[in-house]
């Protein structure tokens, strides 16, 4: 399947980027486990370019996810029968609780340490911008142009966004981390 982009460029200057950097499949090592990296496009000072980095502002997310769990899984135990039927998903779901206890636990222990998921750098800056384009219901295509209100930290140029008129077939090999040291495994 074909995935459609958005350019990040500069208006004031030759400098350029993609939405393309938040692709891949990143996963956190946490003692033999792995972990989805969320993640958003910042500014690194280091690298001197968009990046993609951790992003731990999601707890109201992951507290979201086990509270449905665990309503479905009081919800199943209400009768008889459908505790019969539960018993098949009872441990897939405690596992899944564990999971996000575990991730709640990490972005807590966290948040505000966020780096570069490229080089580890934690001298960072949010892109604090919107670079949300509509899409076409059709072709699954990014319509439109937007002035983003981030600016370019090197020359104080806006970042624009508007669509890449290539889509990408790609193909993911998972980025591994570790969650205290991020430079890949």
């Amino acid at each position: 399947m074909s995935m459609p982009s958005i350019n990040l460029n500069c208006a004031k200057c030759d400098y350029g980027s993609s939405s393309r950097i938040l692709w891949g499949d990143f996963k956190y090592i946490i003692d033999g486990s792995e972990y989805h990296v969320d993640r958003v496009i910042g500014w690194c000072f280091n690298c001197n370019e968009l990046v993609a980095i951790e992003d731990f502002n999601n707890i109201d997310k992951v507290i979201g996810e086990i509270e449905k769990l665990t309503n479905k899984l009081k919800s199943d135990y209400m009768s008889f029968f459908s505790y019969l039927l539960s018993l098949w998903f009872y441990k897939d779901n405690l596992n899944e609780i564990s999971e996000l206890t575990k991730k709640l636990s990490m972005i807590r222990q966290r948040k505000g340490s966020e780096k570069c998921l490229v080089c580890g750098c934690s001298k960072i800056k949010f892109f604090n911008g919107d670079y949300s384009l509509e899409q076409d219901s059709d072709s699954r295509s990014y319509q439109g142009l937007k002035h983003t209100g981030f600016f370019h930290p090197d020359c104080g140029g806006e970042i624009i966004a508007k669509p890449d008129p290539i889509h990408f077939n790609m193909k993911f090999y998972p980025r591994r981390y570790h969650f205290d040291e991020i430079p890949l495994i």
